[in-house]
Formats: structure tokens, C-alpha cells, sequence
């Protein structure tokens, strides 16, 4: 599983920091070795979102897998 956590430091001061959005992006364990199949739960203050990445290239970086997940909700959707 992927933690998520995304924190805001108020003028770049960690001891206020407060996070404004979590999640997780676990693997389905569907996939093969080479592709995977994943399902993710992120919130925020303001929206949930929820669903599921299929056949995502492992050989690719978890920054890829991150950008799939939120293209498909981009736009408030």
C-alpha cells in the first residue's frame, strides 16, 4: 500500500504544519508482475475521492501511478 499524506507549513514552518489531505493507493493484486491493478481512496478537506487505476506499468515511478490517479478526477469531478 501507498500512504499519501499532504501537509501545508504556514511561511514554511513545519511546527504548524497541518495536513490537508490523506489517502492510499493499494495494489488489487489482480495484475501480473510486469502490470499492475490498483484502487485508491484520497480526501481533503473540501472533496473524497475513490476508484481504480488498471494496467499501470510497474517499470514506471510511483509519481506516474500518482498522476493517473488524480487525471482521472481533474476538474472537480
Amino acid at each position: 500500500m501507498i500512504n499519501i499524506s499532504v501537509e501545508i507549513w504556514p511561511h514554511g514552518d513545519e511546527s504548524k504544519k497541518e495536513e490537508i489531505a490523506k489517502g492510499m493507493i493499494a495494489n488489487d493484486g489482480t495484475g501480473t508482475p510486469e502490470v499492475g491493478n490498483y484502487v485508491y481512496s484520497i480526501h481533503s478537506t473540501k472533496r473524497h475521492i475513490k476508484g481504480r487505476v488498471q494496467g499501470h506499468n510497474r517499470e514506471l515511478d510511483v509519481l506516474e501511478l500518482l498522476r493517473l490517479v488524480l487525471n482521472q478526477h481533474k476538474g472537480g469531478e
